[in-house]
C-alpha cells in the first residue's frame, strides 16, 4: 500500500512524565515548557516532518482556523519540526498559521519525546532524519494525558478528537 509507512518509533506512552524544555520559536520567543503549564491547563504538541509536507500544512492550517476553541479551555498548542527557522517564517507567514513553532534543528526535543525516525522526504524516494507526525497532550502537572501517532501518512486526528481528549483527560 502506497500510504503505509515503514516501521517507526511509537513515543513516550500516556502516564509518562513529558520531557521538559526551554527553547525559542521560529522568532526567538522563549518556549519554556514549565512555565507554559503554569499558565495553560495543558500544552498541545505536534509534532510534524517540515514545512514542505502538504499533510502538516493543511492540518496545521486546520488547527489555526480552530484555535479559538483551544483558547477557550486555555490549551496552548506548539508545532515542532526538524526544519531550517528561515523555511518555517516563510511557511508560518504565508499560510497565516497562529500556531507557534519550533525550530528542532539537532532533533533533540522529538528524540526525547522519542518520535524521532528515519522516514521518507515528501513524496520522493528520498530519505531523511525527521519527527514521526504526532501529538502529545501534557497536564498541569507535565504527564503526559493523550497521545495521536496517525497509522497512515494522511490519518490525523480531527478537531473533536482533540477536543474530547482535552475535555476528558484535562
Amino acid at each position: 500500500m502506497a500510504d503505509e509507512e515503514p516501521p517507526r518509533p511509537k513515543g513516550l506512552p500516556v502516564g509518562s512524565n513529558a520531557p521538559l524544555f526551554n527553547t525559542q520559536d521560529i522568532y526567538g520567543n522563549n518556549i519554556i515548557l514549565t512555565q507554559l503549564l503554569k499558565i495553560f491547563n495543558g500544552v498541545l504538541i505536534d509534532f510534524f516532518r517540515g514545512n514542505w509536507w502538504n499533510r502538516w500544512k493543511q492540518h496545521l492550517v486546520l488547527l489555526s482556523e480552530n484555535q479559538s476553541q483551544f483558547d477557550i479551555k486555555i490549551i496552548k498548542i506548539i508545532s515542532i519540526a526538524a526544519d531550517s527557522v528561515r523555511f518555517l517564517k516563510k511557511f508560518k507567514e504565508d499560510n497565516k498559521i497562529t500556531i507557534d513553532i519550533i525550530a528542532d534543528h539537532d532533533a533533540k526535543i522529538a528524540s526525547d519525546y522519542e518520535v524521532y525516525c528515519f522516514a521518507p522526504v515528501g513524496e520522493s524516494s528520498l530519505k531523511s532524519k525527521q519527527a514521526v507526525p504526532s501529538k502529545f497532550l501534557i497536564n498541569k502537572e507535565g504527564k503526559i494525558v493523550w497521545t495521536y501517532f496517525g497509522k497512515t501518512k494522511t490519518d490525523r486526528p480531527s478537531i473533536e478528537m482533540m477536543m474530547d481528549a482535552i475535555n476528558t483527560k484535562l
